[in-house]
C-alpha cells in the first residue's frame, strides 16, 4: 500500500513535470505580461475544483468504482474511457515535450529518436515494477528535486526585472479569463488522486 507522503510525491512530480515543460509557454502566449496573474488565477479554480473532489470522493473507492456504484456498468465503461483519454492525452504531451526538453537542456548532440527510446524503456521499467515501486521512487526523489529547484530559482535572482509585470493584463482581460481558463487542463493528472485513493 502507498503511504500518503508517496501519493503526494508522485502527484507533485506528475503535476510539476508538465508545469516546468510546458505551462511557462502556454502562459506567455495567452496572457503577456500577466501570465503571473494568470497563475493566481487558475491555481484558485483548481484549488476550488480540488476541494470539490477531495469532498465528493471519500472513503476508498476511485472514480470509476463510484461511477458503477451510481450508474451501474454502462457509467463504468463511460467513465473509464474518459479517465483512459485524460490520461493518454496527458502522457501524449509528455513523450513529445520532454525528449525535445532533455535534447535542449542535457544532450545537444544527441540524436531525439535515442532520448525517445531510452524514455520509454524508462516507462517500461516502472509499468513493471508498479504503482508503489514509482510512488517510493518519486518520496526519494522529490526533496532532491526541491532544493535543486530552489537553487535555480535563487541563482537566477539577478536577472528578475520586477518591471515585467506591467501592464497588469498584458494581453487584455479576455486573453486572462477566458484562454487563460483553458490552462487549468495542466492540473488535469489531479484525477490520478481519485484513481489512486484505493491504494
Amino acid at each position: 500500500m502507498l503511504q500518503r507522503k508517496e501519493i503526494t510525491a508522485l502527484l507533485i512530480n506528475v503535476i510539476s513535470t508538465k508545469m516546468i515543460l510546458t505551462f511557462p509557454k502556454i502562459l506567455i502566449i495567452d496572457s503577456g505580461n500577466s501570465a503571473w496573474l494568470q497563475v493566481i488565477y487558475n491555481t484558485a479554480i483548481i484549488f476550488f475544483v480540488f476541494l470539490l473532489t477531495s469532498f465528493l470522493y471519500r472513503g476508498n473507492k476511485n472514480i470509476i468504482s463510484l461511477a458503477e456504484q451510481w450508474g451501474g456498468k454502462g457509467l463504468k465503461v463511460i467513465v473509464g474511457i474518459l479517465v483512459f483519454a485524460v490520461l493518454m492525452i496527458n502522457s501524449v504531451s509528455i513523450i513529445r515535450i520532454f525528449p525535445e526538453t532533455v535534447k535542449i537542456v542535457l544532450l545537444q548532440d544527441m540524436r531525439v529518436e535515442f532520448i525517445v527510446v531510452v524514455f520509454l524503456i524508462a516507462i517500461g521499467v516502472g509499468a513493471y515494477l508498479g504503482i508503489e515501486a514509482i510512488g517510493k521512487i518519486n518520496n526519494i526523489f522529490m526533496p532532491i528535486a526541491g532544493w535543486v529547484l530552489l537553487a535555480f530559482l535563487l541563482l537566477l535572482i539577478p536577472y528578475y526585472r520586477l518591471e515585467n509585470i506591467l501592464p497588469f493584463f498584458g494581453e487584455g482581460y479576455k486573453a486572462m479569463f477566458l484562454r487563460g481558463f483553458n490552462t487549468i487542463s495542466l492540473f488535469s493528472d489531479l484525477i490520478l488522486l481519485n484513481i489512486l485513493l484505493p491504494y
